[in-house]
């Protein structure tokens, strides 16, 4: 009896796909690497100048970099080292959910 309760609270419960779904304006896919959790982030956020000019050396795009850079200093999402985002790096379903959700406070 108590495994079919295990197996039943685990089928009712919403993968973190389906909350994010839920979560994210209709249409608007769900992010696969940092630099589009970043920008996604941002934009919902309003597009808010970062307080210092970004610096990561593996970022190119001017509006990466700003997303990048302002996530990190809201503590949303952290530099893979102290010059590097990783912006093409793939980024699991359940971190942009705990980031977008950190966003909403």
């Amino acid at each position: 009896m108590r495994h079919l309760r295990w197996s039943i609270t685990l089928w009712v419960l919403p993968t973190p796909n389906a909350q994010l779904k839920a979560l994210l304006p209709a249409g608007t896919p769900v992010p696969q690497t940092r630099g589009q959790t970043a920008l996604l982030l941002w934009n919902t956020a309003g597009r808010p100048e970062p307080a210092q000019t970004p610096a990561f050396a593996d970022v190119a795009d001017p509006d990466t970099a700003k997303a990048a850079q302002w996530c990190m200093e809201a503590d949303i999402l952290e530099r893979k080292s102290d010059d590097h985002f990783a912006p093409d790096k793939s980024i699991s379903r359940a971190k942009v959910l705990k980031a977008y959700k950190k966003l909403a406070g």
